[in-house]
Parts: C-alpha cells; sequence; structure tokens
C-alpha cells in the first residue's frame, strides 16, 4: 500500500493526471490509499510550488514548467518504480543502437499491448579500451556519449507513441554498465513477471563481434523466457506456433507457459517432434495440453529425418508459422536435437522469431 498525496484544483490537467495515474496503479495492481488536497493553503503551507503535485512520503513531485503529458508519464514511473512495476508484465529489450535491437524493440511494441505489457528498454554500456599506438586508455567521455545517446533514443521512442491515450503503453528505461550478458542475466533476476525480446545480431561497436553469442547464452541461461528476434522478420499476428518437442518432461512443464502466450492470439500450436524416438509418449503431452487449450488448436507431427533444422524450416513454411518456440533446461542447451551450432544457425539464419521457454520460468 502506497500513500498517494495528490494537490490541485479540479482542471482538465488535474484530471487527466489523476485518471492516468490510478489507472496505471490499478493496472500493476498497486494499491493506492489516495488523499486529495484542493485547499491552495495547504499547498503554501506545504511548499507545493505548482500542481498538480504528487507526494509519497517526504518527498513530491511537481508539473513545473513540464508538459501534462510529460509530467504525468514521469509521475505514473516513479509510483510503479516503488513496487517494482507491480503485476504488469514487463517486456525487456536490450537496445544497442543497432538496427536489429531496434527492429527486436518493434516487434516487442506491437506484442506488448496482447499482454497488457510495459516496455522497458535496457542499455549495457562496456567501457572499450582505445589503442593510441603506445597504450591503450578508456576515453572517460564515452560512458557520458552513450548514456545521451539512450536517452535520445528512448526519447524518440516515447514521441512515437499515442501520447493522448489514458492506457498508453508505460516505457521505462534503464542504463547499465557492464558486459552485457552478465548485465542483462542480473537485471532480469531482480524483476518479475517478465520475458526478454532480443535481436540475434548486432551492429553497435559495442556489441558487434559477439552479440549474436550474446543472445544464445542470454536464452540459454535465463530464468525467463527469451523472444530472439532475426533482423529481417517483422511483427505480423501470431496464428500459428511451432514447438519443437524433444523432451516429454520438459515438454510437459513449459507446454503451461507456451498456452498462456499463445492464448491472447488464439494461435495454433503445432508440437512438431524430430527424429527416430518411437518411445516419446506423445499422447500424454496431447492430453496434457488439450486439458488447458482447446483439442482443435493443438496438433502433433513426427518427423524422420538426417537435416532437422531444413525440415522445421519447410515444415514452417509450409504451414504458415509465425513463432518458433523450444524448451530447455536450466544451465543446458536447447535438447539434444539443438546442439549450440545447430542453434546458432537457427537464430540467425531463420526470419521466424524462436521463444526459448525455461523449465523454471517466471513470467509469462
Amino acid at each position: 500500500m502506497i500513500d498517494l498525496t495528490i494537490y490541485g484544483t479540479p482542471s482538465a490537467s488535474y484530471e487527466y493526471a489523476k485518471t492516468k495515474v490510478l489507472t496505471s496503479a490499478k493496472k500493476a495492481g498497486i494499491q493506492l490509499n489516495v488523499e486529495e488536497v484542493t485547499d491552495a493553503r495547504k499547498f503554501i503551507n506545504e511548499l507545493i510550488g505548482s500542481t498538480p503535485a504528487f507526494r509519497i512520503g517526504e518527498e513530491t513531485r511537481s508539473k513545473g514548467k513540464k508538459s501534462i503529458e510529460d509530467f504525468t508519464e514521469d509521475v505514473n514511473t516513479w509510483i510503479l518504480e516503488q513496487e517494482q512495476y507491480g503485476a504488469l508484465k514487463k517486456f525487456i529489450v536490450p537496445v544497442d543502437f543497432s538496427t536489429t535491437s531496434r527492429n527486436a524493440l518493434q516487434y516487442a511494441t506491437a506484442l506488448a499491448p496482447n499482454y497488457d505489457a510495459m516496455i522497458q528498454l535496457l542499455h549495457l554500456y562496456y567501457p572499450t579500451p582505445i589503442n593510441s599506438g603506445e597504450y591503450n586508455y578508456i576515453d572517460p567521455n564515452m560512458e557520458n556519449v552513450r548514456r545521451t545517446q539512450f536517452e535520445e533514443l528512448t526519447k524518440i521512442y516515447k514521441s512515437n507513441l499515442d501520447h493522448a491515450s489514458i492506457d498508453k503503453m508505460i516505457v521505462d528505461a534503464q542504463f547499465q554498465v557492464g558486459f552485457p550478458e552478465e548485465g542483462i542475466l542480473k537485471h532480469v533476476q531482480q524483476m518479475n513477471n517478465n520475458m526478454i525480446v532480443m535481436g540475434s545480431t548486432g551492429e553497435g561497436a559495442v556489441l558487434k563481434r559477439f552479440f549474436g553469442s550474446v543472445s544464445i547464452s542470454v536464452a540459454q541461461k535465463s530464468k525467463s523466457p527469451v523472444l530472439i528476434v532475426p533482423p529481417n522478420a517483422s511483427f505480423r499476428p501470431i496464428k500459428n506456433i511451432v514447438y519443437c518437442a524433444n523432451n516429454l518432461q520438459l515438454d510437459a512443464i513449459v507446454g503451461h507457459e507456451l498456452i498462456e502466450f499463445a492464448k491472447p492470439h488464439e494461435a495454433a500450436i503445432h508440437i512438431v517432434h524430430v527424429g527416430e524416438d518411437h518411445v516419446y509418449e506423445a499422447e500424454n503431452l496431447l492430453h496434457l495440453w488439450r486439458s488447458f487449450y482447446p483439442k482443435s488448436k493443438i496438433t502433433y507431427t513426427q518427423i524422420f529425418d538426417d537435416e532437422p533444422l531444413e525440415e522445421i524450416n519447410e515444415y514452417c513454411a509450409d504451414n504458415n508459422i509465425d513463432l518458433v518456440a523450444v524448451g530447455t533446461e536450466e544451465r543446458g542447451i536447447f535438447g539434444n536435437l539443438f546442439h549450440s551450432s545447430m542453434t546458432k544457425k537457427m537464430i540467425i539464419n531463420t526470419e521466424i522469431p524462436l521463444l526459448v521457454l525455461h523449465r523454471n520460468d517466471r513470467a509469462l
């Protein structure tokens, strides 16, 4: 419970800010104990310089010279941060200023409304030494340059969203210093109810050499779902999903997460098992999954082939697949079928987004 005091006199700006803040808090499942102060004499006594204004404890946020939209957005973020954004689903999007990460951000933006999710931009700045010929040094101003770049990117992104809507998507931005892989994983561990959405390659100066390996490593090690968006992928309604079945126990566990992902789209789920594993008990898996999702929406296919990647890609093309999903064990690889070299090839070459689900997912 947050004790929130709102200062102001009845006006369009006051009602806009109040309604937006209360709506966002309710959406996030955050309880507010609200007191409205409309007496101008109390504004003076409590040193309120301009209205509308909001107070939590000893801290006050006043409109000042900001537009009512920018002020309300700042207050929203401030309140939601008090409770780690509450029950809101969070799409965490690592950005490195590359076209690939921008494409992943566009995809996440189009996908998020299906889950009433917020977008959180995350930039990991890793200082790289500059070779001057005689010695290496780190430019102390580069962090500020990158921070400014990130702030500008965030500003442009927010400006492209609809400011007029009270139900406008909530956007947060986090700038951190550290190794990309470690930073992303550490940040995600501190959040709940989240999914990572990231590009499969990068072209930024810092991540150019290894962003592809970062996306694979994050997908393998994260405890949250990871959606990897290929460079040429563009968002389209998700009507058909392929799940690459490989481990019956794992498939049974992550199936619930996949179904929760599919529900808002009413997508058909194609379970595809590649290999000559005749002991794979598909009927048991189908019975379990169909207890949570319409029977007509779940099918099973087994493929016998020495080139499973080619067969899966062909299946995707023949069935208008919009997304491929796989399950993985904690600290493991994507099952025996998706050994590391094949996984990397699959992520980099396909134009279909890849959703990686984990045995111990905490989100979606």
